[in-house]
């Protein structure tokens, strides 16, 4: 080999290690995991998130209060005649664009009440004129006679041909007879009228306008033709007669009954008239007491009675109130005094006169206990 060609293939051997130094590198950089410089920034800017556009954010919706109306405004542009939601309520915008406010509104055959702030009215509400209605969820209000029960969110409540809610009175929904107090809330059960009568409802608010007995709260009651309920008086029903004291309440098919105006007295024993006869009671200056729930007290045979006028004896006294008031014979009058209106004249001084054989009739049926009206 000449001398020439050796110094060629030392130049050429020298080019090569200068050429190659980074090839090696980056080939050495690869094996330890370092990523060369194009792939970490393209991967660097595919995680960033593009910002989202005004068109991607949604429209810009709001109320505006313009004068003393209020208008809806989608993107700065007035929108018309169009039943919108924002922040949870419902609003209606009129064909003039104003919002629906404190009035009746009429949305593709429904009605909806647009109330003071101009929201639509859910539930029971109050109009400007100060009647009631109920509206659904959605906010349609109930324009018929309807019951609305506690899946309508009102409870109890009943409405009438208009929809209305009314106060205090009666109402007939779907030929059913109901008494609503405040808002259309109907009676259930026994309750008093302003009327001065009692009436029974059932379960679902219906008024019993038949006549027969009803069991509410483990007492009976009885129904009167159209609906009003017997009190303080003596009832036939079922074949016997029963007393019904002034709650209304049948008490007891066994008592004393005196009817203070006709003066006379009824003996009923287990539903059977025993007794019915003329007595005479105390006059004006010393009134027989009355009252419906004395009871006998005791009962006894030749008795002596006396007071700052009058000492007196009796072969049977009942009495009902206390040692003073009792029922017993009066041998001293004759059979003729005993007319309705002799009380008035020549009455007795607090005590029932009868005649004795019937004051030994009520002795002889007389129990301890035994109720013991006088009205």
């Amino acid at each position: 080999m000449t001398r020439r060609y050796c110094i060629l293939l030392i130049m050429m051997f020298a080019g090569i290690f200068f050429l190659c130094p980074s090839v090696v590198l980056a080939e050495e950089q690869s094996a330890e995991g370092v990523e060369p410089l194009t792939e970490s920034l393209l991967e660097e800017g595919s995680a960033e998130e593009p910002a989202e556009t005004a068109e991607e954010q949604g429209p810009v919706c709001e109320i505006k209060v313009e004068g003393n109306d209020s208008y809806y405004y989608v993107d700065s542009v007035k929108q018309y005649g169009v039943l919108f939601t924002l922040n949870g309520k419902k609003y209606f915008a009129k064909a003039d664009g104003k919002l629906a406010k404190s009035e009746l509104v009429l949305i593709e055959g429904e009605y909806y009440y647009a109330d003071a702030d101009c929201s639509i009215a859910e539930g029971i509400f109050t109009n400007k004129k100060g009647a009631s209605y109920y509206a659904d969820n959605d906010g349609v209000v109930n324009t018929e006679a309807k019951i609305l029960d506690a899946g309508d969110g009102a409870g109890n409540r009943v409405a009438n041909r208009t929809g209305q809610l009314e106060n205090n009175k009666f109402v007939v929904s779907n030929n059913k007879t109901y008494y609503v107090t405040t808002k259309g809330k109907y009676m259930v059960g026994v309750f008093y009228h302003p009327n001065g009568k009692y009436y029974f409802a059932n379960n679902e608010g219906q008024i019993i306008t038949t006549e027969g007995w009803r069991w509410w709260n483990d007492n009976y009651y009885r129904v009167t033709t159209g609906g009003p309920l017997a009190r303080s008086t003596i009832v036939w029903a079922d074949g016997k007669y029963w007393w019904i004291n002034s709650s209304c309440i049948r008490e007891t098919d066994s008592f004393i009954f005196v009817a203070y105006d006709l003066q006379r007295l009824r003996l009923i024993v287990n539903g059977v008239e025993i007794l019915n006869c003329p007595i005479v009671s105390g006059k004006p200056s010393t009134p027989t007491p009355k009252g419906e729930y004395f009871q006998v007290l005791g009962k006894s045979t030749n008795v002596r009675l006396k007071g700052d006028d009058w000492d007196v004896n009796v072969d049977y006294w009942v009495a009902f109130k206390g040692s003073e008031f009792g029922f017993h014979d009066a041998s001293w009058r004759g059979s003729w005094e005993y007319y309705q209106g002799r009380y008035l004249v020549d009455g007795s001084h607090g005590c029932v006169n009868m005649r004795i054989g019937d004051a030994a009739t009520l002795y002889a049926y007389a129990r301890k206990g035994m109720r013991v009206v006088i009205r």
